[in-house]
């Protein structure tokens, strides 16, 4: 769950907002001033979304979907808070400390369009993972964000092992039609009641893909139901991550 003491710091979910336009960054200050960004919204729209993706997540990792990576989010204290800056925070959804480093965020968009919007050029055939990325940070609506937020989390994960993080993954699911019945029981039998926005619905209104071939025969983009964008992380862009950063809390330090 995410931590109280988030509120107030620039978190890797929201830090995309220190590179947009200057009146976003203006109300993310301002947001930052009163500590409300972690507000939970009671739309019912909005609790279903935060929730189908809470349950989807826990669902891949008990499938034994992302074997070899560790799940932050069953850390006892998932959400890492820098050891340099005292406004930087974050919760990655899962790491892997090897050779390279590799730090992951699992996204289960609840339309279609929004799916599409992160797998469509492996859809279109491009083999470059970061073309991949590039592309999706271009052309979709909440590409900055999710880049982003895998940079943060990177140089976050840096700090609390002293090891470099190299590669980003985007890994994108929804779940096919046959599988809803799984997630469902999977759902009654972990926290119904947490569940409860999902479980009054049905099959047919759960979001999931019919088979197709154009969905599942996409080679290592497509490891156990999971779409994996695989890119470089590399020293510039952390050091413009941080240089951003730095400027920003002095920006919030002085209004």
């Amino acid at each position: 769950m995410l931590d109280r003491n988030r509120n107030g710091k620039v978190t890797s979910s929201d830090c995309y907002k220190m590179f947009e336009s200057p009146s976003v960054q203006k109300t993310y200050l301002r947001d930052l001033k009163i500590g409300n960004r972690y507000k939970q919204s009671d739309r019912e729209k909005d609790v279903f979304n935060f929730k189908w993706g809470h349950l989807c997540e826990e669902y891949i990792f008990q499938s034994g979907r992302l074997e070899g990576f560790i799940n932050n989010n069953n850390e006892v204290n998932p959400t890492i808070f820098s050891s340099k800056n005292n406004f930087h925070c974050g919760t990655p959804d899962f790491y892997k400390i090897d050779d390279f480093g590799i730090v992951g965020d699992i996204k289960s968009p609840v339309t279609l369009l929004g799916f599409d919007n992160l797998i469509f050029p492996i859809l279109d055939g491009e083999k470059d993972g970061n073309k991949q990325i590039e592309l999706i940070v271009n052309n979709s609506k909440e590409g900055k964000k999710y880049y982003y937020q895998l940079i943060s989390n990177a140089i976050l994960l840096e700090e609390k092992f002293g090891v470099e993080f190299k590669k980003g993954i985007l890994s994108s699911y929804m779940p096919f039609a046959h599988e809803l019945i799984d997630i469902i029981k999977f759902a009654e039998e972990n926290f119904t009641e947490y569940y409860s926005p999902i479980l009054s619905g049905t099959e047919k209104t759960l979001p999931c893909l019919l088979p197709s071939t154009d969905y599942e025969n996409l080679g290592e983009y497509f490891v156990n139901d999971l779409y994996h964008v695989k890119f470089d992380i590399t020293k510039e862009m952390k050091t413009n991550f941080i240089k951003t950063l730095n400027e920003f809390i002095k920006e919030f330090k002085n209004n």
